[in-house]
């Protein structure tokens, strides 16, 4: 008999534990993830607040994954962390595609042509001060050269950037205005 008045305070007790266990971990678990999902929302506003997702996209960059008769197969990246773009896209190249390959500048030619920059900016800002409205400005010199190349002379695993002349922010393929092979 004394077993039994210590014996039913324990099978209560466990009971109990088990029936609210039971009901309270689902309840505690919804109100977790509410609570998670409202964190995570204003997160999300912040980083938009901060970086804005791009409503329109003409240019991807990307690794070379495969190359066909007139595409590429590259697999690219998501420019914002808050979109989810297409990981891989098929890149047409038509006749009216430029196709080019940066190399880099022999360093002394890009010095001299720095050099000669720097010379013809001074003339503007001279020509400014005088009160004379300068024709053009001159390009700032690059570090890189393109030459033209084909599409067949283009390698699996090259990075590339492919311009369009419309927005291809969703596009899983789509035809290049310029195909870039970067050095």
């Amino acid at each position: 008999m004394e077993t039994k008045k210590i014996l039913i305070p324990i099978v209560a007790l466990l009971v109990g534990l088990v029936l609210g266990f039971a009901f309270g971990y689902p309840a505690g678990q919804q109100q977790a993830k509410q609570l998670a999902e409202a964190e995570l929302q204003q997160l999300r506003e912040i980083v938009e607040e901060v970086w804005p997702i791009e409503p329109e996209m003409f240019s991807v960059s990307g690794q070379v994954l495969e190359i066909k008769a007139n595409s590429l197969l590259v697999e690219t990246s998501s420019v914002h962390p808050l979109e989810e773009l297409p990981a891989v896209r098929e890149i047409l190249a038509t006749n009216d595609t430029v196709i080019v390959k940066r190399t880099e500048k022999d360093p002394e030619i890009y010095e001299r042509e720095m050099e000669e920059y720097m010379r013809m900016e001074e003339e503007i800002m001279g020509q400014e001060e005088a009160g004379i409205e300068p024709e053009e400005w001159p390009a700032f010199p690059e570090h890189y050269l393109e030459t033209e190349i084909t599409l067949n002379q283009i390698e699996t695993g090259n990075r590339i950037r492919a311009e369009a002349g419309q927005n291809i922010k969703w596009d899983e393929k789509f035809t290049a205005a310029k195909i870039t092979v970067e050095f």
